[in-house]
């Protein structure tokens, strides 16, 4: 059964609007996943993590056109790569920048799905 462009653009506009209302959870798990690093005995597979849900969230962002909110995930990646387990806390008030960043680019996202 094949559908008519008018119902798949709707299907992928509901998909669209699926992700944009998922990405305030992202931001959380960010906050959520670093506060985990700091207290973690196991902290290259928590930095791992984080770097796993910045790569996520870049090519997630590429796939619903945000080329902005990837570009700010790829960045927020590779600076999670660089970092190093004695860092943690000289780092927390770049990485709450980044953070806020990100929310900015998520709600930028959100009002312009609104304007369409």
């Amino acid at each position: 059964m094949s559908i008519g462009k008018a119902e798949f653009q709707q299907r992928m506009q509901a998909i669209q609007q699926s992700y944009l209302a998922s990405l305030g959870l992202t931001v959380l798990e960010f906050q959520d996943l670093w506060q985990q690093l700091t207290h973690s005995e196991n902290w290259r597979h928590d930095l791992q993590m984080l770097m796993d849900r910045a790569h996520k969230l870049a090519g997630s962002a590429n796939t619903f056109h945000l080329p902005q909110l990837a570009v700010a995930a790829k960045d927020m990646q590779n600076w999670f790569a660089d970092l190093q387990p004695g860092q943690l806390d000289s780092k927390k008030n770049q990485f709450e920048q980044r953070l806020v960043s990100l929310q900015q680019l998520v709600e930028k996202a959100r009002d312009s799905q609104i304007d369409c």
